[in-house]
């Protein structure tokens, strides 16, 4: 054989080997992508986590299929529902899907299956229950980012179709409404596609979300052992916001066997865990039946927690061992009375008057040689009451003479329950001043005048301020001077009250030193001081209280020009009447004043009440062609941010009819981004001004049939028309709108004249629209009317 032939042979059999290692991969390749469809089928239609993930490492995934890393169907007919993250949540489904029964499947045949990805993740805690910026609570919201992704799966050829994502960030406390805006987002971006894909995502985001809810610690329609399953899992969670929950959804279905688990979550290194377990075991015993069964075999828990580092959680501590009604929790709370912090004590304190043992009576009354805290002096002394013993008696009354108002209150409280009643009058008032019982001190009368007068020294504010009422009240002048010395109290509320007490008696002893108080920094105080110099009259204090009308304070101002009022005095300084007549309210004797009104009310458009900025800019408008001074003041108004400044400004410098404001007006006009009432009064004021008059009423009579129509109407109404506008009126009588006919028929009646007559009987002859018919047979009348006069 040849050469030629043997190579001839050989490539011969080289291409059939290499056509038979071609078919063989070909048809390697077509079974393997048979293979793996009939396993992706396989995977969806067990809806086994187990079977997908074996799925995924037997198979090199696409991209988007290495997201489904936990693929787990919990609801049937072509619909799957895949949590990313967290794995609670993962585990959360499981639970669920195992307590179906019977367990749905999927159907798989040559449709689409729809899988539904979200994910969730908790932000910072947004903390609830703040005091002095520290927890009193634990954790309850967190800030909340969620996201929904939707795929069709092909279970033919295993290929992806994605929907745009949707995302939610919030809160907690508003997740719902964010779900549900959420899921509307879905439902809109999925408008057009067929109703069993609409129906299947209704289903999605409806277990979605019972799913978060369960996650949050909700109380959803579970039976009890899928809660209690659910919470055992989120106390294992390494996210300590899942741990927090689960605690709170344990105790909600609290068993015995449960207290052990929640004792070694006492040790937690998150602290608002720890504080989870003890508010919400504190709160379980509200309910009697509940304190019945568990309240004895929760005190070892709660005095477990009275070791924590952080106060909060052994002031929940505290507060839970009062509520146990048992005897045991005794020792620890007086443990707890000695604790460090202020408000563990104050609960100690409240605890041991809930618990009712007597033994506790001893330790409470011990406490005041050494607390000095008002807040624990008053818990105690509000638990002495409470435990009733008839030996706390005589430390009660000692504590109505407590320095904190909340102690005295308390022991006049705690005195109630335990049946006393005051023997002497020196009790007696005493135990009103505690009560702040005013009207019983008044009724007491002279009986009560030396011991209130004590009263007054005392370093109680509130005792001070009852003591002052009640001795102005009573009237004896023996209490003048003593009030007198209260005039100079660093606490202003007790200068004040002095100050009306002076006021009621009326001595002309307090006139001098009441009017040295005028100058007080507190409003309160000029105020008060104010009334009292009224009650007793005197008039040498006129024209200190003149001076008052130029207080930085409106109802000192106020009270200054009434009294002044009451005591038939004017000033006779011009500046000085126009303020006591603008304070007054007698604003048409200021427009009387003419020229001299011009100065002071220029400067009140200075004053820091924008009230009365508006009303010294109105006054100064309606003194028209006087007030020319005054533009340059008023123009600046015209870019104040307030809108009744504006409007005031605007309407004030067309009636003074100054051509100079007309630039100002001009660039404010300019600067309105859009029709608005503003815009419509500065038109009008051009117009008074003689600037581009035609332009801007044809703009007025155009916004007859806007919204502003009533606006328009009004400004039109004030213009003195020529024959022209008269006539560019009168052809919104042809509008369409019936309302803009109205209006134009309301200007035209007070334009009056034959002309306008004729035109309004021509357009009753066409009109159809009743209300329009009504108004123009009332603008013939009007019209017909002032013809005659």
């Amino acid at each position: 054989m040849t050469s030629k032939k043997l190579s001839s042979i050989l490539c011969v059999i080289m291409s059939l080997v290499f056509i038979a290692l071609f078919w063989s991969t070909v048809y390697a390749q077509e079974e393997t992508i048979t293979q793996r469809q009939a396993d992706l089928k396989n995977a969806l239609e067990t809806g086994s986590l187990k079977v997908w993930q074996d799925y995924l490492r037997n198979y090199e995934p696409t991209q988007e299929e290495k997201e489904y890393t936990s693929l787990l169907s919990i609801t049937p007919d072509h619909l799957v529902i895949v949590p990313l993250k967290p794995d609670f949540a993962l585990k959360i489904q499981e639970i669920l899907t195992a307590a179906m029964s019977p367990r749905p499947e999927p159907r798989v045949g040559d449709e689409n299956i729809l899988l539904v990805t979200y994910s969730f993740a908790y932000g910072e805690s947004l903390w609830w229950g703040l005091y002095l910026g520290r927890p009193c609570v634990p954790a309850a919201e967190f800030d909340l980012d969620f996201k929904l992704r939707i795929h069709l799966l092909n279970t033919v050829d295993a290929t992806l179709a994605a929907y745009p994502e949707h995302n939610y960030s919030g809160n907690t406390y508003k997740r719902d409404d964010g779900l549900k805006e959420l899921f509307s987002k879905v439902q809109e971006a999925l408008s057009g596609e067929t109703p069993d894909l609409q129906n299947m995502i209704k289903r999605a985001c409806k277990e979605i979300h019972r799913v978060v809810q369960l996650i949050d610690g909700e109380k959803v329609d579970l039976e009890e052992n899928l809660r209690r399953q659910i919470a055992e899992v989120g106390i294992q969670d390494e996210n300590w916001k899942f741990r927090q929950r689960a605690v709170q959804v344990l105790v909600n279905t609290l068993k015995l066997e449960d207290i052990e688990i929640l004792s070694e979550l006492l040790y937690d290194e998150k602290i608002d865990v720890r504080l989870a377990v003890i508010y919400e075991l504190s709160n379980k015993l509200t309910d009697s039946a509940i304190v019945d069964v568990l309240g004895a075999m929760l005190v070892p828990l709660f005095r477990l927690a009275l070791l924590d580092e952080t106060y909060c959680v052994r002031r929940k501590a505290a507060e839970g061992l009062g509520k146990t009604n048992s005897p045991e929790a005794l020792e620890p709370l007086f443990v707890a009375l000695r604790d460090e912090d202020c408000w563990v004590r104050t609960a100690a304190a409240v605890s041991l008057g809930q618990l009712g043992d007597p033994k506790a009576v001893d330790i409470l009354i011990n406490l005041f040689e050494e607390e000095s805290d008002v807040r624990v002096r008053e818990a105690a002394t509000l638990s002495l009451g409470q435990l009733g013993d008839p030996k706390a008696k005589k430390i009660l009354i000692r504590l109505l003479d407590d320095p904190s108002s909340l102690v005295d209150r308390a022991a006049a409280a705690s005195l109630e329950k335990l049946d006393w009643k005051p023997s002497t009058v020196q009790l007696q008032v005493k135990y009103l001043l505690a009560t702040r019982k005013t009207d019983d001190l008044v009724a007491l009368g002279k009986p009560a005048i030396e011991l209130l007068i004590r009263a007054l020294e005392s370093s109680n504010t509130e005792r001070i301020q009852i003591g002052a009422e009640s001795l102005g009240r009573i009237g004896d002048r023996a209490a003048v001077e003593p009030l007198l010395v209260l005039l100079a109290h660093e606490n202003s509320s007790i200068r004040a009250v002095a100050a009306r007490a002076l006021g009621d008696i009326g001595d002309a002893r307090a006139v001098v030193p009441l009017i040295a108080l005028l100058k007080d920094e507190s409003k309160d105080v000029r105020l008060a001081t104010v009334r009292a110099l009224g009650d007793i009259g005197d008039e040498q204090a006129k024209e200190p209280l003149a001076k008052l009308l130029k207080d930085t304070d409106e109802d000192v101002r106020r009270a200054a020009g009434e009294l002044l009022k009451e005591l038939n005095w004017e000033p006779e300084d011009p500046e000085a009447k126009v303020l006591f007549l603008f304070f007054t309210g007698d604003t048409t004797r200021v427009i009387q004043m003419g020229k001299m009104a011009i100065k002071t009310l220029t400067a009140m458009l200075a004053d820091e009440s924008e009230k009365r900025r508006v009303e010294a800019i109105r006054l100064l408008g309606q003194l028209g062609k006087d007030a020319s001074a005054a533009v340059e003041s008023i123009c600046k108004f015209l870019q104040s941010e307030s809108r009744e400044e504006r409007i005031a400004a605007v309407s004030a410098l067309a009636s003074i009819g100054d051509v100079s404001a007309s630039e100002a007006i001009q660039k404010a006009l300019e600067s309105q981004k859009e029709l608005d009432d503003v815009s419509l009064w500065m038109r009008y004021a051009l117009v008074r001004l003689v600037v581009e008059r035609d332009r801007h009423i044809r703009f007025l009579v155009k916004a007859l049939s806007s919204d502003l129509g009533n606006l328009a109407t009004e400004l039109i109404s004030m213009i003195d028309l020529e024959a022209e506008e008269i006539e560019l009126i009168s052809e919104t009588l042809s509008s369409p709108d019936p309302n803009t006919r109205i209006r134009t028929t309301k200007i035209l009646a007070q334009v009056g004249g034959s002309i306008v007559v004729g035109r309004l009987w021509k357009a009753l002859i066409d009109e159809d629209n009743v209300d329009v018919r009504k108004a123009i047979r009332k603008a013939i009348r009007e019209t017909s009317l002032k013809k005659k006069e």
